[in-house]
């Protein structure tokens, strides 16, 4: 049986190859954003659009928009569904 995944369009605040995790947000500003897990992801896309979102400091960033597709557990989980 697969898990039931869902589509995801978000803001992309960290995407390091080092980082086991990429961190991403619904509304551009960094605390309240997750972490999720490289493994879980699949397909992820940078759209070519941007925001102006924030930070960890708060501080106003030019932000690439993702879209990417998760388990539907993990977006409730991380709250990048509603």
């Amino acid at each position: 049986m697969t898990m039931p995944r869902v589509t995801v369009h978000a803001v992309l605040h960290r995407d390091d190859a080092r980082d086991k995790a990429v961190r991403v947000s619904l509304s551009g500003d960094d605390r309240g954003g997750a972490w999720v897990g490289r493994k879980r992801i699949r397909e992820m896309v940078i759209t070519g659009l941007h925001v102006m979102g924030r930070d960890t400091c708060g501080q106003r960033r030019r932000l690439p928009r993702v879209t990417f597709s998760i388990p539907f557990w993990l977006a409730k989980e991380t709250r990048l569904v509603r």
